[in-house]
């Protein structure tokens, strides 16, 4: 998707560029070419003034004292070198223009690109943090009512539990809420943090979908900490 958004990107920086090299590059030509014309009209009258007075007044001059056919061949060799330029000219804006273009293209979708993949991330984590309260309640619910019999107690037990998980999902969309307006520049405020109680949560978190799986948890920690929000 951002490739060929970039690719799009780049096409659009470089049909601009070459808008402004062709404009620039042609009221360069053109206004060259108008001040060369301007140039050889007026040191024409004067050759051919100078040719008059010398030789005298007469109705043509003698063929090899024909300056104009010199003059329009050299004119002619200075609009075709001034085209070149141009061409060339506009021909390593192309090249040039097309990396460049290439190289903005990158810079300009960056930040959109991070904040997409920050989105993607974020609607991962959500979904895995999201999944594993409910799954606890599915499978609890389930396992309890596979039993024929139950006492008041048992029911009791179970309605807790669901609380506790509800409270949880609570608790986690809070905190996911929180986090989507973290903008990545707001100063959180650390502290140290035990490793053992997170650990002992998440594995709680989990036991009774372990359990149901016949799914065994070994737990083994270090007295650890960490530094965190």
């Amino acid at each position: 998707m951002f490739r060929s958004a970039r690719l799009k990107l780049t096409l659009f920086y470089l049909a601009v560029l070459l808008v402004f090299s062709l404009a620039s590059t042609t009221t360069y030509r053109l206004f060259a070419q108008s001040q060369y014309d301007n140039s050889n009209n007026a040191q024409r009258n004067d050759v051919n003034h100078m040719l008059h007075g010398f030789i005298g007044f007469q109705t043509s001059l003698p063929p090899r004292y024909d300056f104009d056919t010199m003059q329009n061949n050299q004119e002619s060799l200075v609009r075709g070198k001034l085209v070149q330029e141009q061409i060339w000219i506009n021909t390593v804006a192309l090249v040039l223009g097309g990396l460049m273009s290439y190289w903005f293209a990158g810079i300009t979708l960056k930040p959109i690109e991070e904040a997409h993949k920050a989105q993607l991330r974020f609607a991962s984590d959500a979904s895995h943090e999201l999944r594993t309260p409910l799954t606890n309640m599915k499978v609890e619910n389930e396992v309890f009512l596979r039993q024929k019999q139950f006492t008041e107690d048992e029911a009791r037990n179970v309605i807790n539990s669901n609380l506790e998980e509800v409270q949880r999902l609570e608790n986690l969309s809070n905190s996911l809420l929180e986090l989507s307006r973290f903008d990545g520049q707001t100063e959180l405020k650390l502290k140290v943090l035990p490793v053992e109680p997170l650990i002992s949560e998440a594995v709680k978190c989990v036991s009774k979908s372990a359990k149901a799986r016949k799914t065994t948890i070994i737990k083994q920690l270090r007295v650890a900490k960490i530094e965190g929000d």
